[in-house]
């Protein structure tokens, strides 16, 4: 199998054989334009379909040939003993010592393909079946791959779909699990010269996430790790070969946060627990949007004033540089209805926020509510039946929130007969202005025998009052201002405290948007709160 005139073009000696093509030659004396720090092994149709073992070769550089024309291309190649031109093919760099576990062990040579070959999250999938971590709630060292829940599968396709991702959490989801794996691929396979920035908002926090990084790449196969050229508490940086250095580095974040570096991959975590969030997003921003690079945003709410509350709207309006993910707190196997139930008793006043089931509880955060879970709760006992109309000898007042045509508008029927207030009937909607006139002119017939109709003067609010056929005398507005709405508000705690406020548990956008109200409410979902307020003074 020797042919002096292939040993002349490698400018040395060597040995070629086919099935597994291997050629030898000294470190010094490798094909022109060759890296000689590196050996060669070229894959295609589930096989080896040849290599370049380099003595002295610090690494090793598999190529995946993926297309017919390109594997026959390289099986041409190297039987007129010419090395094989590359054309963007993918390639993994591996510790030399992989190729023979190639040739013994067709399951690795598998899995090498399917990380380095396919779409983003299939690959990334693919990772996560040799990808170790030690579970936050048992302790133990787990396999990531073996039992994804629902919720880190919608986690692993966005953040495969989506370059930046801002991720809006309930609790013990597991998605802060799949993002540090992330970051580890991103490290250790996605980029060449990675920079893999992770900031959280306390440094024992922040050098846990480079502590579950290490802890992940440590327990990778021997045949997939890669040296270690330097570690400290802050730093992890892998040798990927002379021109090839892959670094993860972990901050703490204050106020004042500036990296100068430009990061493939940043994971910021706990977000809205940092100190002025915004200012510290808009410092790293530069960082992490170049083409190319990717970021995480991982966090749960603060409430509804915090600026991460903000930021989410302006992502969720397209505003944003980050698509927003919220995955809902049942979206794991061991928690049903019974569970939420019985968290629902043990923590009434986080359970809204600890573990939300959408996002606007996920926004309201822990604390600051001006109305306790125990106020909504008892104000949906004993309620009156709803009804369509109006019912003989009740009185009512009919109020209505109108939103922007983005926002909803709603209408409260408030049966006021007794000293305890019931809402009778409750519309919500979204539409133009014409649908929401027809809306209340139609909720104002309904109840039209016994009631009036009380609607905000306010811009949207006035334009739409200009245009209703309700008679005058049915018809009563009111102009909101700072001291009003401080009033009104206060009302309508004060019947929420004393019990003199109710509703059908049915209602639970209204039940909702009560138990999420903060002050300030700028962020807050509050439709459904301020409908009935208006009708307290009256």
């Amino acid at each position: 199998m020797k042919d002096p005139g292939f040993l002349t073009l490698m400018h040395g000696r060597g040995v070629l054989t086919f099935g597994h093509v291997e050629v030898r030659a000294a470190e010094g004396d490798v094909l022109a334009q060759v890296p000689s720090e590196e050996s060669w092994v070229w894959i295609g149709e589930d096989s080896v379909l040849g290599s370049l073992l380099v003595e002295g070769a610090t690494h090793l550089r598999a190529v995946f040939i993926t297309t017919p024309a390109g594997v026959q291309a390289v099986r041409d190649a190297l039987e007129e003993k010419v090395f094989p031109v590359l054309a963007g093919e993918p390639t993994a760099v591996l510790a030399p010592a992989a190729l023979s576990v190639f040739q013994d062990d067709p399951d690795a040579l598998d899995l090498l393909t399917r990380i380095s070959t396919l779409p983003p999250a299939e690959a990334f999938r693919a990772f996560l079946s040799v990808w170790h971590f030690r579970a936050q709630e048992t302790r133990d060292v787990r396999r990531l791959g073996d039992d994804l829940w629902s919720a880190q599968e919608i986690f692993i396709r966005e953040i495969a779909e989506h370059p930046h991702v801002y991720a809006l959490k309930a609790r013990k989801l597991g998605q802060s699990t799949i993002a540090c794996a992330f970051d580890g691929f991103v490290l250790r396979f996605r980029d060449e010269n990675a920079r893999v920035h992770l900031f959280s908002r306390r440094e024992k926090a922040a050098l846990e996430l480079l502590e579950a990084v290490k802890f992940g790449l440590a327990r990778l196969p021997d045949w997939l790790c890669l040296p270690v050229a330097r570690a400290t508490a802050r730093e992890l940086e892998l040798d990927a070969g002379h021109h090839d250095r892959r670094l993860a580095v972990t901050y703490p974040t204050t106020e004042d946060t500036a990296v100068e570096a430009t990061a493939t991959h940043t994971h910021i975590d706990e977000w809205a627990d940092m100190p002025r969030p915004e200012r510290i997003l808009a410092s790293l921003e530069p960082t992490f949007s170049a083409p190319g690079c990717t970021s995480l945003l991982v966090t749960t709410g603060k409430g509804p004033a915090n600026p991460s509350a903000h930021y989410w709207r302006r992502c969720l309006a397209g505003e944003g540089l980050h698509h927003p993910v919220f995955i809902p707190a049942t979206a794991r196997p061991d928690r049903d209805a019974a569970w939420l139930r019985q968290k629902r008793r043990t923590m009434p006043d986080a359970f809204s926020t600890e573990y939300a089931l959408s996002w606007e509880e996920a926004l309201a955060g822990p604390g600051g509510h001006l109305f306790t879970v125990k106020e909504v709760e008892d104000a949906m006992t004993d309620a009156h039946p709803l009804v369509q109309s109006a019912l003989p000898g009740r009185k009512y007042v009919i109020a209505w929130d109108i939103g922007s045509r983005q926002d909803h508008s709603v209408g409260i029927a408030l049966d006021v007969s007794e000293e305890i207030y019931d809402v009778a009937c409750y519309h919500r909607l979204q539409g133009d202005y014409p649908q929401i006139q027809r809306a209340i002119e139609d909720l104002h017939t309904a109840f039209a025998r016994s009631s009036f109709t009380v609607i905000e003067n306010n811009s949207m609010g006035a334009a739409v009052a200009d245009n209703l056929t309700i008679p005058a005398h049915q018809l009563r507005r009111f102009t909101t201002s700072s001291a009003s709405k401080e009033r009104i508000i206060e009302a309508l705690r004060l019947r929420l405290q004393h019990q003199m406020l109710k509703f059908q548990p049915s209602l639970t956008q209204l039940a909702t948007e009560l138990r999420d109200y903060q002050l300030p409410d700028t962020n807050c979902v509050q439709d459904s709160v301020m409908a009935p307020d208006p009708a307290a003074p009256w």
